[in-house]
Order: structure tokens, then sequence, then C-alpha cells
């Protein structure tokens, strides 16, 4: 945005902005620093399950020797699987995309080695060289998508309408007219307001205070009894977060608010205008009608 004066005003979402964005898409290796950590805490106690653990690699036909390896993997394995999960929860798509590829990846990358020697150790000894390179390539794809998704979006205010679009495989494109939007709600964390950047939320007339009340009466089934229940729940409805649905981690926030405030209560004001030029004509007329009807004596 060069001139925030200008009669359209073009801009796009500031690196700052998704700064949380790039952080979640290197989740992967966040997780193998902190396994490492923990790991220097909980290895000596791990040392008095030894014994279970030969055990169960004499059964998969591993070799002893490689025990503390596997035993390594087998919980790396399991911390991003939980990582993964809680990224598909929580709707992080950059989490889920990093943890998911890390997870796969290894997998695709051995298949040639696994035509010659098919088996339960060959497969896992495999996965567990290539999971940490996995991990740093589904890193960096994830950061390119994001960087890529990033320049595609564009936001234009225009002379009566807001228009959002963008989008890598699905594009998407949006124009919401000056007096459909309600208010605008400005959300600035503390590194937004020493950087000069927030995400700006247009929302519509009738969402303010919004909620939605949910009741109900169950029965919970315990060994063959059942106990009657009640629950309770009330949720907030909250306006979407979307990079394409809001203006997003853009650079001078409140100079764009303040801009965008103008250009929703042009349409009131022109109405008023408009009421009081109507307003001015019904008198003109009326005192006509009353000079006609009703003409001065003498």
């Amino acid at each position: 945005m060069d001139d925030i004066s200008e009669k359209e005003i073009k801009f796009k979402p500031s690196v700052y902005g998704f700064i949380r964005n790039y952080i979640l898409s290197f989740l992967p290796i966040w997780i193998l620093i902190v396994y490492i950590q923990i790991k220097l805490i909980i290895g000596p106690l791990l040392s008095f399950f030894n014994p279970v653990f030969v055990l169960i690699a004499i059964i998969f036909g591993f070799p002893t020797s490689e025990v503390p390896k596997f035993l390594d993997f087998f919980i790396l394995l399991i911390l991003m699987f939980l990582a993964f999960i809680v990224s598909w929860t929580l709707r992080s798509k950059e989490g889920t995309a990093s943890t998911g590829l890390t997870l796969l990846l290894p997998f695709i990358a051995q298949i040639p080695a696994l035509k010659h020697d098919f088996s339960t150790f060959a497969l896992i000894s495999g996965y567990r060289d290539f999971f940490i390179l996995g991990a740093i390539i589904s890193s960096g794809l994830v950061l390119l998508s994001i960087e890529s998704y990033r320049h595609s979006i564009h936001y234009v205010l225009a002379d009566s309408e807001l228009k959002m679009s963008g989008g890598i495989w699905r594009k998407q494109e949006h124009a919401i007219p000056y007096n459909q939007i309600g208010r605008i709600v400005l959300e600035q964390s503390l590194f937004g307001k020493i950087f000069d950047y927030g995400t700006l939320i247009p929302l519509g007339l009738a969402e303010w205070g919004s909620e939605y009340y949910t009741r109900g009466v169950g029965t919970l089934a315990d060994v063959g009894k059942l106990h009657p229940g009640v629950f309770y729940a009330r949720t907030l409805k909250e306006a979407s977060r979307d990079p394409l649905k809001c203006l997003y981690g853009i650079k001078s926030p409140n100079k764009i608010k303040e801009v965008l405030e103008k250009k929703i209560t042009i349409p009131y004001k022109a109405e008023i205008t408009q009421t009081e030029y109507l307003r001015k004509i019904y008198e003109k007329i009326s005192e006509k009608h009353e000079s006609e009807n009703y003409p001065k004596e003498g």
C-alpha cells in the first residue's frame, strides 16, 4: 500500500502477519528438538525397562543391539502422531500438513529398497533413517506453500465494496458492499503493535452478540444400566480469521481501519443528505401550496 489516500487502495497480508503460520510449518523440527531435551531427562528411567524392550525385539526379529535406536524411533513416532492429531483438532493447517507429511514421506522414500528386502525390520529401520530428512523436507514444503498462499492474496478497498481474493489450488473471490458491513474489529497482538501489523475483521449488521444455546436430555449406559443425564452448552459465534474472509495480518491496520470506516459511513451520510434535501423540497412545495391557496390580504 503506497498511498492510503488513493481512491482504490490495494494491499496484501504482510510477512509479519504470517509469522505464526511459518512457526507452525516447522512443527516437526520443534518436536525433534523437544524430544532431544526430553530424552536427556527420561533416558536413565528407560534403562529399567530394557529387558522388556529386548524381549520385544526378539519377538519381532530385531537385533538386540538396535534396541535403543528403535526405542527412540518409536517414542518420536508417537510424539509426531500426537502432534498431528492435536493440529487436526485445533484446525491448524500448517501443523497438520507438516506432521502428516513427516509421517508419510519416510514410507514413500524407502519403497524402492523394500522391493529387494521387505521385512518388518527393514521397514522400521529404513523409516528411522529417513525420518529426520522427512521432517526437514516436509517443513520446507509447507513453508513454501504458505508463502505462495500469502502472495496470492489481494485486498482492495474499492469505491463501493471491499474485495478479497486469493488461493493456490482453489481461488476464492469475495466482494462485500460497504453498506452490508456493520462494524470493523481490529485484532492486534503485542508484537503487532511493535511491528505495526494486525487483522481487521469486517462483521455484518446482524453478527454482534450472536449466541447459540444447546440443551438436551440423554442416558448413559453403565454395565447394562441406564442413567438419566442432562447437558447444557452455550456457544458464542465468532468471526472467521481466514485470510480470505478478513484483512489478515496487514500493515498499518489502524490507517486501513480509519479509511474503511469512512467508506462504510458514506452510504449513511448520503441517506442523511438525501433526506435533508427531500425535506427542503417538501418545505418549498408546502410554502408554494399555502401561498396559492391562501394568498395574503391587501
